[in-house]
């Protein structure tokens, strides 16, 4: 039907910048060999979160490729600088899934399914999604969101995603419930570098959340929206598109 009722109202992103307390399950976890652009074949991981009633899916993809300093791609992997960007690669995308797993099952668990020689991407993904309990889609979380740190593409404005690594902190855990009240933002006004808890959040108790971030951070494109001058207002179908596309690049 071409002519009809549509909602007037534009609906905001159904989750905000950092802690969304309680918002977010696991809802796929999948291997699938049509991971490249448009569905063409390719290998990834297909991860998906339902946060507040919305679909953001986390792609990943087996490391191919690895970069310098300077983000360039490199080809001669004979020399230490190679080596040690390598194990920075591997060692981002391990944490990364470490911190998804470890919602699910103990850390011991994790190490002793991983300790055996994995023969390829594939048989990877399998040894984990094995490790997931049946009910893993019903498992409550508390999920950190954070802003793209540059705009991409044609977009006017920087949009949430969900962290891409874990060296800024924990950005997701099974959800912690606050003691008295509810989880409240406290952010230091003019916090250097170094402050560890520049960004934190407290219960009416004045416990604090595993979500935590550095004045570096808090002062980064991360913590605050980058927008053109003729940006307007993030709507939730773009919020999301970005959100997915952001989980679509290499590690």
């Amino acid at each position: 039907m071409d002519y009809g009722y549509k909602d007037d109202e534009v609906k905001l992103a159904p989750f905000s910048f950092g802690l969304n307390a309680g918002a977010a399950r696991m809802t796929k976890f999948e291997w699938t060999n049509q991971g490249g652009a448009g569905g063409t074949e390719g290998e990834a991981l297909d991860i998906t979160f339902d946060i507040n009633g919305k679909e953001v899916g986390a792609r990943k993809f087996p490391v191919t490729k690895i970069f310098d300093k300077n983000n360039q791609e490199i080809t001669d992997f004979s020399t230490e600088d190679a080596k040690k960007a390598k194990e920075i690669a591997f060692g981002d995308f391990n944490s990364w899934m470490a911190a998804v797993m470890k919602c699910f099952v103990t850390e011991e668990q994790l190490k002793a399914a991983l300790a055996r020689p994995i023969k390829d991407f594939k048989e990877y993904v399998t040894i984990l999604k094995a490790l997931l309990p049946k009910s893993f889609s019903e498992i409550v979380l508390d999920i950190f969101m954070e802003y793209q740190y540059t705009i991409k593409g044609d977009n006017k404005m920087t949009y949430l995603q969900i962290p891409q690594k874990t060296k800024h902190g924990k950005f997701i855990c099974v959800a912690v419930a606050p003691q008295g009240g509810e989880w409240k933002e406290v952010r230091m006004t003019s916090p250097t570098a170094n402050d560890t808890r520049a960004i934190k959040y407290v219960d009416g108790e004045n416990n604090t959340h595993p979500f935590t971030r550095t004045g570096w951070y808090a002062n980064s494109n991360f913590a605050n929206q980058q927008k053109e001058d003729d940006s307007e207002t993030v709507t939730e179908s773009s919020a999301n598109n970005a959100a997915s596309e952001a989980g679509s690049t290499w590690m």
